[in-house]
């Protein structure tokens, strides 16, 4: 294993060949809380959010930036968030009342989505978050419920640059026939229409183009076409915006031979876009909302290894998890980097594992080197704590695993691990 790779995260063999997440000992770890299990740094997520903090100062005066809460929605998520100073796009219920639940101020939520229906709106409004607008149908609403209720609503309205990145299909979100957001032209004429309401105060515009894109020159793309955007409409309309939310997406490499990224790269790209039709960035307030760039190379899931099988010369492992825990393999044909928890110092050997469920996509990954590997060792998947425990079903009637948090040198749980009985609770 590449030792300068495996440092990008936070990982490194101690003495006894044991893998080491911030100076955790993961072999212990997988031990105390079983296994499967997700874990990730608290280090390296506050050192992530502080490199982000570091490019937003160089290129913005003034900014602000959110946390894109589907990454990882957890309590322990948005106590950092708080004590760091960061605020967080929403697109649930489920994550509002997350983040409310340890303290969370409303204000600095962000509510996504191309479907809210009018009770999380209401909800939104009287609680006073932020609203990212997605279509026509949705202003009307908020117009309506704003005027019953007599209260104003916060709102940005989500655009479409026109733009498609260079990721998987099912993450590319900026182009113009994305079920997100509207076109530039749309936008325009619903920004007329939301001005001219008493209820509602038009903070800006958003837009976002995908996600895990590797490309610099995709953001300033994107930021260009908006630049044209906002020009145009300060000319006709004499609109500013207050705060322009210019979205996430930032990837981060998944195996060794993907591009290593620079987070000041990103956000300079943006800056020389909107720079393109923009002489003055001053006037308005940029955000970005980072997921998988803030807390996805932070972690990992660890599985324990229960069986080996040779079919046709090939050698199977079959581990405790699976497309439970992280569907990413099977609906997006995603690749991880594997390690051993501990080494054997033995032949390095290619192996297909696969996890317990039954479906025969239920990949973790194919043709893996890794030191010869026997039942009951211990195997970790990184980077792996980004849209894994999110997207994590009970397929099967398996139960879902639960999160440890690395801090000095320790793991603690912040999410238990689900029992049957949880499984079962609300049948009837």
């Amino acid at each position: 294993m590449n030792e300068e790779f495996l440092n990008q995260f936070g990982l490194r063999y101690n003495e006894k060949g044991i893998l080491l997440l911030s100076g955790a000992d993961l072999l212990d770890i997988s031990k105390e809380f079983g296994t499967p299990l997700y874990v990730f740094s608290k280090d390296l997520f506050k050192k992530n959010i502080n490199e982000f903090k570091s490019a937003l100062n160089e290129n913005f005066k003034n900014h602000f930036l959110l946390y894109a809460s589907k990454a990882l929605s957890i309590k322990e998520i948005y106590r950092i968030l708080n004590v760091e100073g960061l605020g967080a796009d929403v697109v649930s219920m489920g994550e509002i009342l997350t983040a409310l639940s340890v303290g969370f101020n409303p204000s600095l939520l962000y509510f996504h989505g191309n479907s809210k229906s009018d009770e999380d709106l209401t909800f939104a409004i009287e609680k006073g978050i932020k609203i990212v607008v997605d279509n026509e149908s949705e202003l009307n609403s908020i117009i309506r419920i704003s005027q019953s209720i007599e209260k104003v609503s916060h709102i940005l309205l989500r655009v479409k640059p026109g733009i498609s990145p260079n990721t998987h299909s099912y993450i590319i979100t900026g182009h113009l026939e994305s079920k997100f957001g509207v076109s530039l032209e749309e936008g325009k004429n619903l920004l007329s229409i939301a001005l001219k309401n008493r209820y509602i105060d038009f903070l800006g515009f958003h837009y976002h183009i995908g996600s895990q894109i590797l490309d610099y020159d995709a953001f300033k793309k994107s930021a260009e076409e908006i630049s044209l955007f906002l020009m145009g409409i300060k000319k006709e309309l004499g609109y500013v915006p207050r705060e322009l939310n210019v979205g996430g997406g930032f990837g981060i490499p998944y195996v060794p031979n993907d591009k290593r990224v620079d987070k000041k790269e990103f956000i300079r790209a943006i800056k020389d876009g909107l720079l393109t039709h923009i002489e003055n960035l001053d006037d308005f307030k940029i955000l970005i909302e980072p997921g998988r760039a803030l807390i996805g190379d932070t972690g990992l899931i660890l599985y324990r290894v229960l069986r080996k099988k040779f079919v046709n010369s090939k050698e199977y492992l079959f581990v405790d998890g699976g497309m439970g825990d992280n569907i990413r393999v099977p609906l997006y044909g995603a690749r991880y980097t594997i390690a051993n928890v501990k080494r054997r110092e033995g032949k390095i050997k290619n192996y297909h594992i696969f996890g317990k469920y039954c479906e025969s996509g239920d990949i973790v990954a194919f043709d893996t080197p890794l030191e010869e590997v026997e039942e009951g060792d211990y195997i970790a998947v990184f980077p792996a704590i980004a849209y894994t425990y999110s997207m994590a079903s009970n397929y099967n009637r398996f139960t879902r695993p639960p999160v440890v948090i690395v801090e000095n040198g320790k793991g603690r749980l912040v999410v238990r691990r689900e029992t049957y009985e949880q499984l079962m609770q609300n049948d009837i």
